[in-house]
Formats: structure tokens, sequence, C-alpha cells
């Protein structure tokens, strides 16, 4: 998939064989390319982030051990799971309860073997589910990285565990590993179900994107995104069949899907048995991803919405200023990257300006007419959008188009990485960030940090300096956050505890 896809099976295989340097056998799929000096070196880099996550943890414990804003929802459903009680739902609860039941079935177990009832039900317990499944993801994204890039030169050992802790420790994604939210499991499920189609493993991927759904339904999109990908895979795995070969030029362009278009229709046309065989080589590889969408919207008829609690607030909408949020999101958080890609922004203004103004005209147009503010939004001071908004974005009537050149380059720079992976990965990334954003009308950064990982992931050739700096930046940004969230609140009238700040 990706920028991996162009490899034939043959190549990628053989190469897998040449990193596993006989260490593994047909079932280390999950060990992409680790040696024994490459899997203790792994070993003490997710050993020093368990370590230094756990310290985070007990402070932060510490210093709010009772549930907290979203919390006070998740835990006391969490705790009517670990009762037995599957009935009692709270009606104010959005997502579905894919969350309390993989807690419940990482620490029922636990609280047996301990015969230790409140195991299952105390709030450390349940907040330390997120940061475990933190040191796996720091797994996940390490194969993912291997899959995607290990073939190329510039994804060396450094290079790689770099990457994998950095967006390990990305600041809206990390400081959820201390509270007990749906944003960690339900990135760990889908990169997992990345990581689960990029090896082949289809049907466990469809069963692991289910459960992904089942945590946060917008994840839905991305399941469906794994299942075009593989599609496309099929296709092209057909067309080496006949001999088509893919330049890395054509794989990036328009050209990529005619050409997978006109050969499966040739195939189709002329050789029958060929066509049984590419039908059935899709019933097999997309019958899962089928399933898992006919199901959704199965659910979403009979609920009536994509939402299960709180309906009013939150409806479907047209709110296309998301996905320049997004933009200037990733701007930030991809600082490091986007700097090099700035002289080809102004060379790129310099050729072909009167596209680029169109752009601009188009941005200025969106924020004009579908800058929408949530009640939510409005409403809760305790997070950081409240403050983006009143101090950035609507400080004053103009403040809104002063900062549409970050969204331009923004866009710039997610157009430069995604122009690097194949044509397929383009348009159905593109359509994916859509669906999940612009129906969204609040303004939430947590609903960014999937699309963002996955972008990110894509990422080619980065070096020392900017994996570094990225590091610092990240590591800078968590400590501002983490030492925000511990040291200053604020009083709310009707609530006797003090107020934290967090994204």
């Amino acid at each position: 998939m990706s920028s991996a896809r162009g490899l034939s099976k043959q190549s990628r295989a053989s190469n897998l064989s040449a990193r596993l340097a006989g260490t593994c056998k047909k079932d280390c799929w999950l060990v992409p390319g680790l040696a024994m000096w490459l899997f203790a070196a792994f070993l003490l880099v997710s050993s020093s982030y368990f370590g230094v996550t756990c310290t985070i943890f007990e402070f932060l414990y510490k210093t709010q051990p009772n549930p907290y804003l979203d919390e006070v929802f998740h835990i006391p459903q969490a705790r009517r799971y670990c009762d037995g009680n599957f009935t009692e739902w709270d009606p104010k609860i959005t997502t579905l309860p894919g969350l309390y039941f993989l807690t419940v079935g990482f620490l029922k177990p636990i609280s047996w073997f301990l015969s230790k009832p409140e195991v299952c039900s105390s709030v450390y317990a349940l907040r330390s589910v997120n940061m475990i499944l933190s040191t796996g993801l720091l797994y996940v994204v390490y194969s993912l990285l291997r899959q995607i890039h290990g073939h190329k030169e510039e994804l060396d050992v450094v290079r790689g565990l770099l990457t994998a802790v950095n967006m390990c420790i990305f600041p809206v994604l990390y400081f959820f590993n201390f509270l007990y939210y749906t944003d960690v499991m339900s990135t760990f499920l889908i990169l997992f179900a990345y990581l689960l189609t990029l090896h082949e493993r289809h049907a466990l991927s469809a069963f692991t994107g289910f459960l992904a759904v089942c945590v946060r339904q917008t994840n839905i999109v991305w399941v469906l995104f794994f299942g075009l990908l593989t599609f496309a895979d099929i296709l092209k795995e057909n067309a080496y069949i006949n001999k088509k070969k893919f330049t890395v030029p054509v794989v990036r362009s328009y050209k990529y899907l005619e050409i997978l278009w006109m050969n499966s229709c040739q195939v189709a046309l002329v050789n029958s048995s060929a066509g049984k065989v590419l039908a059935m080589n899709m019933v097999r590889k997309l019958t899962g991803y089928f399933l898992v969408g006919a199901t959704f919207i199965v659910f979403v008829l009979w609920n009536g919405s994509i939402v299960v609690g709180d309906k009013q607030a939150h409806q479907a909408s047209l709110h296309l200023t998301q996905v320049l949020y997004f933009a200037s999101f990733v701007f930030f958080f991809m600082l490091p990257f986007a700097i090099p890609y700035a002289f080809s922004l102004h060379h790129s203004l310099r050729r072909r300006i009167v596209p680029a103004a169109i752009g601009m005209l188009v941005i200025i147009a969106i924020v004009h007419f579908n800058t929408i503010a949530h009640p939510y939004l409005l409403a809760d001071n305790r997070h950081y959008t409240f403050y983006v908004w009143r101090r950035i974005i609507n400080r004053e009537w103009w403040s809104r188009y002063m900062i549409t050149p970050i969204y331009m380059m923004g866009c710039f720079l997610i157009a430069s990485i995604l122009k690097r992976t194949d044509f397929v990965f383009q348009i159905g990334f593109m359509f994916c960030l859509l669906a999940s954003l612009v129906p969204q009308s609040l303004l939430e950064f947590r609903y960014f940090i999937i699309p963002y990982m996955l972008l990110r992931l894509q990422v080619l050739k980065p070096e020392i300096w900017q994996l570094l700096s990225e590091m610092g930046l990240y590591v800078l940004v968590n400590a501002s956050t983490i030492l925000i969230f511990s040291l200053k609140t604020i009083k709310w009238s009707d609530m006797e505890e003090p107020q934290r700040f967090l994204w």
C-alpha cells in the first residue's frame, strides 16, 4: 500500500526474507526486519517510552484522581459493564460501547486472577488501559514504517525508531494516554487494521476495523479506505500477471487508475478463467470490508443517526472549514518538514500564479461563507479550541482572513506529501478526510488525530535534524499542556472541583 505498493508481491516477499535474516519463521510477520540487535534496540526504546509515560501517568493521576470532563460519562459506563450491567446506558454518550467492552475484556480477567473486583472499575485501572495501548502503538507504528518505507534506504534503524517515538508522543494523542477517552484505543485499532491490510491479513483487518468503529463510529471511513487500497492492490496484482509495468510517475498519476481499469476489463472480456480468478480474489479479500460497511449502514438506518446519544447536539452539517483547520494543524505539527517545502511553494507560486490565486480565493470564500461556531465550542472554556476560536479565529471580524496563508501552506504541505504516494491512496485519503471532517460542526482537535497519523506515515526521506526538531516541538507542547493541566485551574460556580485545561 501507499508508496510501498509499487513493489511486486514477489519483491516484497524477498525483501522481507532478507530483513528477517533467518531469525523468524513464517508466522513472524508481525516483526518485520527485527534481527536480534534491532529487537534489543526497539526493546530499549519502548522500555524508556513506557517508563517516562508511567511517570507522567502517576503524576497526573495524583493531580486529578477523580473522573474529569468526558470521563464523567465514560467511567461510570465502564463500571456498569464491569458489574455485568449491559442494559443501562448514559444518553449523553455519543459513541458505541466498544471502549467499555474491550476494557472489561482486558481488566476483568486481571481482577479475577487477583481476586480484586475493584481493579476492573477503578479510575486508575481504567486509565491505565490507554497507557498500555500506547506502548503497543509504538510497535504498530514502527512496523508500519518498516512495511511502507523499509525497502528504501532512507529508513534506517535510527530514523525508524525516532519516527515511531515521535508519532507516539504526538501531543494531541499523547495527552489522552492519561485519561479514559476513546482516542488512544481508536487510533491503535485503526493503525493496527492498516498494518494487517498491508500484510494482506484482510479478514483480521476488517475485524479490527469493526472493533475500531465500535469505539468511534467515524472510523468507518478509514476501514473502507483500507478496503479501497486492497481493491486497487488486487487489480494491480492482476496487471502484474498480465505483464503490465508501472513506472513511478504513472503510479502517482490518474493514468494509474486508467491502466488498472482497462486491464481488468480486458481480463474479464477476453479470458474468462482469469476473470473468474480475479472475481474470486476480490470476494476472498474484500468480503470483510464489505460486511463492516453493510453492518454500519444497517446501524445508521436503525439508529437514525451516526451518533448513539446526544443526537441533537451532534447533527451532520456541511463544514468545509474543518479541512482548512486540519491543514493549519498539519502545518504546525509538521513544521520541521514544512520548511523545505516552503521553497517549493515559493517556486510553484511564481510559476503558477493564476492557479494559486484561484486557490486562495476558494479558501477565502470557504472561510467567509462556511465558518461555523458550534455551541459547545463557545460554551466550554476548558478546551484549547475555545481560546483558538476567541483569540485567533474570531478575535476581530478580519482575524479569520489573516490566517488564510497558513491554510494555503498547510494544503500545499498535505499535497506535497500525498503526491509521493500512489494515485489511489491520494484520492482515497482526500475523500475519507472530507467524509470524516466536513460533517462535523464542532472544532475538535481530536478529530484530526487519525488522518494526521496516516498522513505522517507517508512522509519520505526525513532528515535526522527534522526528526529531532519534531521531537523537540512535541516534547515542548506536551510539557506545556501537562503543566497547564496540573498547575492552572479555573473555578466553575456549579462544580466543586477546580476545572483544568486540555485538548
